[in-house]
């Protein structure tokens, strides 16, 4: 009898195992499938192209390294799938499916299991990866997914170190911590609460058996970041911060550079920031299933204040940190508190559906109810389609493809735009394309490992200004020490070097380019090459000793471009700007060259764009009256019209129309 018992007992268990697995399987396969249809056939905007290229070629990226990432990302990249950019994608859609399934497991998992809570897994998994701001990081190249899926191992391990502790729970919890940290510091965050969750629930005692193996197998984790030094000494292709001494090491990983952002918001930037995530809050399951969070948390208070707690900590302490980090891509730095209230909405959908079961009378009710409420993940699925779907985007790669066809052969182009600056690193370095073209990117020279860079990818350039580098170099140490006192002297020398730049590159026969002016650079632009006229040709501005003529006819792509389709946040609108700032630039300038009809051309194509279409009007009125095309001028002027009756330059350019038309031989009187 009690072997019966035991095996029946066995077999119900085997298939709790299998429904769990299938769920999970589910979970991870509906996530994949929907990455993969969103994802970006190629770049994405800020650091994609700079980490795609240090994954191809095991570099060492932007503080902190993320080497966790750039490992895998080497792994993924040999992959015999699509274009290197697109493997790189594949990891952050791999390890974003893999963070849904650890959401669904951390509610699925708790005690005591139930049917309900296998529904609420599987809600708060999907909940999660189609929550607006971490589906984005699981369709282009980026860091965030992966730590992301860190963070939810640590919260599951953690949950289930609190239903059985014991040491080897803790131990391959300091490894997790230190292995997460591997990727991205801000997993210390969740390292804290953790920690404070252990002294928290009364078993200090397990923790105090092993110390010292805790911090061996967590230094173990940590360890990955000496992958970094063993790289830079190979000379990889982008050697970010030359960590091969043990300060610009230290400076790296503690990302120095960066302070200057943390910790220093004005209480305006404070309020705007609380504000900005308030809204992304609330938008990344949908209002109609952010309520399943504060009813989850409501539940999990009676059920387990301790593991309340320690979610409540997550949330604060990342929320925190991220209101105080003051940087424009800070949506991301969110997603461990989003992940939270995810695993929250889980446990209101496992609460709902308890209650309905104990008051329920019919089964066949309390059935149906656990298929239909774990679906609430429709409501960001569709919610957030638009925002998520890369899958047509192509617009931060040909911004990069256009700004390399604005340059002749050989050019030598100065930028401060990071969002053409990283896609051009991967054109360039790993689809081989327009690699006469030498980019530098201006903000870059502030930083001394930057130089050996330049120097090994164009030697002429050091060699050229030997004399500029030294001296802005004898203080850049100072600086990037922070013990520079007066900054005075070192802009000096950094104006001198960039000018030395340009009027080497003109000496040496190339064309030079700036990608940028005075409106997005009021610092540096005003002493950059005062003495040369800047002309605009595409997307940049070309550098000649005199305002002559120069041809400029460079065939752009824009995919997608005027694709309403295709959504554009403020940062791709931004870049998209400069087209048709550009383009009326040029018009410009050939009309004062006195050729009218080409700047008219222009005139006319960049009536599609959203910019001030009176003052292209009047511009094109103005030309079409110089070419003589009269029917044309008057079109543009009472358009101008319509768009502001009281404008007196179309009416004084109607006027001159009809005196014109009626001076011509044979016109009624």
């Amino acid at each position: 009898m009690l072997q019966e018992k035991r095996l029946e007992r066995e077999n119900r268990m085997s298939r709790k195992a299998k429904i769990e697995f299938f769920l999970g399987l589910g979970v991870f396969i509906a996530s994949l499938a929907v990455y993969l249809r969103t994802m970006t056939p190629k770049l994405g905007w800020i650091d994609c192209g700079e980490l795609t290229v240090v994954c191809a070629t095991l570099g060492v990226a932007h503080p902190t390294g993320y080497p966790l990432y750039t490992l895998l990302g080497r792994l993924f990249a040999l992959l015999p799938l699509g274009e290197v950019c697109q493997r790189v994608s594949l990891l952050s859609g791999f390890f974003a499916a893999l963070g849904a399934v650890l959401a669904f497991l951390a509610v699925a998992r708790a005690n005591p299991p139930s049917p309900e809570r296998l529904a609420g897994g599987v809600a708060a998994g999907l909940l999660l990866a189609f929550s607006a701001t971490y589906w984005s990081q699981a369709v282009d190249q980026e860091v965030y997914s992966l730590t992301a899926c860190l963070i939810a191992l640590v919260i599951y391990a953690v949950f289930r170190w609190a239903d059985r502790p014991s040491q080897r729970g803790l131990a391959f919890l300091a490894f997790l911590g230190g292995l997460a940290l591997g990727n991205h510091l801000t997993a210390m965050w969740t390292g804290v609460a953790a920690l404070l969750f252990v002294l928290w629930t009364g078993r200090k005692a397990v923790l105090n058996k092993g110390l010292w193996i805790y911090l061996v197998l967590f230094a173990l984790g940590l360890s990955l970041y000496l992958s970094l030094v063993l790289r830079a000494g190979c000379n990889p292709l982008l050697s970010w911060g030359d960590v091969r001494t043990l300060r610009h090491l230290l400076w790296h990983l503690s990302a120095k550079q960066y302070r200057v952002w943390m910790f220093a918001s004005d209480t305006a930037t404070l309020s705007a920031n609380a504000g900005r995530f308030l809204s992304l809050w609330i938008a990344q399951v949908t209002p109609w299933a952010f309520g399943l969070g504060a009813l989850g948390a409501i539940a999990l208070l009676w059920r387990s204040r301790s593991r309340l707690g320690f979610l409540a900590l997550v949330f604060a302490i990342h929320t925190f940190f991220a209101l105080n980090y003051s940087i424009p891509d800070i949506d991301s730095y969110f997603i461990p508190a989003f992940l939270v209230w995810a695993l929250l909405c889980g446990e209101g959908v496992a609460w709902l559906l308890g209650l309905l079961g104990r008051k329920a009378k019919s089964r066949g009710l309390v059935r149906a109810a656990r298929l239909v409420l774990p679906l609430v993940y429709l409501a960001p699925l569709s919610a957030n389609w638009k925002e998520n779907d890369l899958s047509r985007n192509y617009l931060p790669y040909d911004f990069g493809q256009n700004a390399l066809a604005s340059a002749e052969p050989g050019a030598l182009v100065l930028t401060i735009n990071w969002d053409l600056y990283s896609p051009i690193l991967y054109i360039q370095n790993i689809e081989g394309t327009r690699r006469d073209v030498v980019m530098v990117d201006k903000e870059l020279l502030r930083r001394s490992w930057y130089f050996k860079a330049l120097g090994e990818q164009h030697p002429w350039l050091l060699q050229g200004s030997r004399e500029e580098v030294r001296s802005y170099l004898a203080l850049l140490d100072e600086f990037e020490a922070g013990t520079l006192k007066d900054n005075t002297e070192i802009q000096r020398r950094f104006i001198a070097l960039i000018n030395r730049f340009i009027h080497l590159g003109l000496a040496e026969g190339r064309p030079v380019y700036l990608a940028y002016n005075q409106a997005m650079d009021q610092t540096d632009f005003p002493g950059t090459a005062p003495d040369l006229a800047k002309i605009p040709c595409g997307l940049l501005y070309r550098l000649l000793p005199g305002d002559s003529l120069v041809e400029s006819r460079p065939a752009f792509e824009l995919r997608g471009v005027f694709d309403p389709g295709i959504y554009k946040d403020e940062r791709t609108r931004v870049n998209l700007s400069h087209y048709p700032k550009m383009g009326f630039e040029r018009a410009m300038f050939l009309a004062t060259h006195r050729r009218y009809a080409e700047a008219g051309d222009i005139l006319k194509g960049l009536l599609s764009w959203p910019i001030n279409r009176v003052t292209v009007l009047r511009t094109l009125g103005g030309c079409e009256l110089e070419t003589g095309n009269l029917d044309e001028a008057q079109s543009a002027f009472e358009e101008m019209l319509r768009e502001d009756p009281l404008d007196p330059v179309a009416k004084s350019g109607l006027e001159e129309i009809l005196r014109r038309r009626q001076a011509a031989p044979g016109a009624a009187k």
